[in-house]
């Protein structure tokens, strides 16, 4: 076994999922969820009656099922630890959407099969305290004028879903929907036991929520899935790959008789794969815990004793919650128990208060460094221009010296984009029918990640003046930046609202009188300059006008002080 805590915040991630697609598919099957929905969402929240040692039956599993889930949503419902929950709403919102009371649903076996090339195949069988007349399913559920029979039993369609999704009553409290091949492999006399039946028959029914899946039948599927999420993880994670070759099937159950906590169990093929299973999650949960005590200085850089007590007690919140999981081999299984424990979720939920405006102001500062980054790209990438071609980089321009394309155009080939260069007709301006399209695909570069993006928009420019940036009548050098490469601004970031096609030969432009305006926006109480050294630095709202004009000008043989 392997068991691990979990509430309402992952169900809801679930839901928030595979929602989408259930009503782009069709409102139909939504509705017919909708009361499911509400059910498994706070069945994470409160305890419910169970049915401790009641084995689970494999009535409705055909032999190529692959996962089976169970929900037993009067039970969970009508429990007093969900007395502050919006019952009244979840009960009107199933009469009205679908004509049943979710608190009448004793409970709902959903059964999933492997995908067909219409995709999902499905089952999900609801079985309710009262019988259930069809003159009370809503019309959206139900389109009573498709009734067909197949085999001796009643099919409708639903309106508004996809064609195979059907509706059948099997019994005065009990109905399927589904797809239709499914379903009717679900109610099958011949149905044979395959490795997902015989699994349920061998579990017990907790009398709350559960799931069973059987990997086998989806190895190969759940090998790329893993492989293709770890493309990116760190070493320390690369061991999970092994875990779809290891495991035979899992177990996922919800029981809230001792506190916040749920039981997830990991089955191994033999016991040679338990052991190195073991070894894997026992290898990611250390990885995992010294990830986040290494964030917690980084999260609180202040000093004094109120914020060294809150290092301390993220330390011991963290050392405290990852003890919980400690993997523990039984068998051909691994067990994290953690039902005996409670989770204080007030002293966590407080903690992450705390920390909040830590976490905040070090994403910013992550973004901030990313976008000095990208500064420094362009910057480097002039150097490298004017290593070749004897000169700074300046706007594409025509034979009578009017300008076609941006001198960003001109970079590409030194930004590792030779492919995007190769693509424009430097000839033709920036707006062509060729040169159009190409304004969409910019460069991830060009954006600034703390800055809302715009397609084929940048902040990234030079300033425009007499006697500023690189960009002149004749081409300039190096030599030609008499105040210094260290005094003198390159490039500036302006504000989101002045940003430019970064294909078109359009630039930020100093106002004497307005002399910061269209700057700033993307960070907190400033903005990034690249200087003609390679370097970049945070230029404060609050600079002197004076000296900023002083760090724009190339040869205005200005004495910089104070920056």
């Amino acid at each position: 076994m392997y068991r691990t805590a979990f509430s309402i915040g992952p169900l809801f991630s679930v839901a928030s999922r595979w929602l989408p697609p259930l009503v782009a598919h069709g409102r139909g099957v939504c509705t017919i969820a909708l009361a499911i929905v509400f059910a498994s969402l706070f069945g994470s929240m409160g305890v419910a009656q169970t049915t401790d040692g009641q084995r689970m039956t494999k009535e409705f599993i055909p032999g190529e099922a692959i996962a089976m889930f169970q929900v037993h949503p009067q039970a969970i419902l009508q429990d007093p630890a969900l007395r502050l929950a919006p019952i009244e709403v979840i009960s009107a919102s199933g009469k009205h959407h679908v004509g049943v009371d979710p608190v009448d649903i004793l409970a709902v076996r959903v059964v999933i099969g492997m995908p067909g090339p219409g995709g999902p195949e499905f089952g999900a069988v609801v079985t309710l305290e009262k019988p259930l007349e069809i003159e009370s399913l809503n019309d959206k559920v139900i389109d009573r004028t498709s009734k067909r029979e197949v085999d001796g039993k009643t099919y409708y369609s639903i309106p508004d879903s996809p064609p195979n999704a059907v509706l059948h009553q099997i019994s005065p409290t009990q109905w399927i929907v589904g797809t239709e091949y499914f379903v009717t492999r679900m109610l099958s006399d011949q149905i044979t036991d395959g490795p997902l039946a015989h699994l349920t028959s061998q579990t017990v029914d907790n009398g709350q929520a559960q799931a069973l899946i059987v990997v086998e039948p989806i190895r190969p599927i759940l090998s790329g899935f893993v492989n293709q999420a770890l493309l990116q993880a760190p070493e320390e994670l690369q061991d999970l790959s092994r875990l779809p070759e290891l495991l035979d099937s899992i177990e996922l159950r919800y029981t809230a008789k001792t506190g916040f906590a749920g039981d997830m169990t990991l089955n191994a093929s033999d016991d040679v794969s338990a052991e190195e299973m073991e070894l894997v999650i026992e290898k990611t949960r250390l990885y995992g815990r010294d990830s986040m005590l290494e964030s917690i200085p980084l999260l609180l850089n202040e000093e004094g004793p109120v914020a060294d007590s809150m290092r301390a007690y993220g330390v011991r919140l963290v050392n405290t919650l990852f003890d919980m999981i400690r993997p523990q081999a039984k068998g051909r299984s691994i067990v994290i128990n953690t039902s005996d424990i409670q989770v204080d979720v007030a002293s966590a939920s407080i903690l992450v208060g705390l920390l909040l405006p830590a976490v905040q102001a070090a994403r910013e500062a992550a973004r901030r460094m990313s976008c000095q980054g990208h500064l420094k790209q362009f910057a480097l990438a002039v150097h490298n221009y004017h290593s070749v071609h004897k000169k700074l980089p300046s706007n594409i321009s025509d034979k009578e010296g009017k300008p076609l394309l941006s001198w960003r155009v001109s970079l590409l080939p030194y930004l590792e984009e030779n492919e995007l260069y190769s693509q424009f007709r430097l000839d033709e301006p920036w707006d062509s029918a060729h040169n159009r399209p190409l304004a969409q695909r910019m460069p991830e570069l060009f954006v600034c990640p703390s800055s809302p993006q715009i397609p084929g928009k940048t902040a990234y420019q030079v300033p425009l003046g007499k006697g500023l940036s690189m960009l002149a009548d004749n081409p300039l050098r190096f030599r030609d930046i008499i105040d210094g490469t260290s005094n003198t601004v390159m490039i500036v970031e302006t504000s989101p609202e002045w940003a430019v096609d970064w294909t078109a030969p359009d630039d930020w432009t100093y106002d004497a009188d307005e002399p910061l305006a269209g700057l700033g926006g993307h960070h907190p109480g400033g903005f990034h300059v690249a200087m003609f050294d390679g370097s970049v630095r945070f230029v404060t709202l609050a600079i002197d006008p004076t000296l900023w004009y002083q760090l724009l000008t190339r040869a205005g043989r200005e004495v910089i002080e104070g920056f």
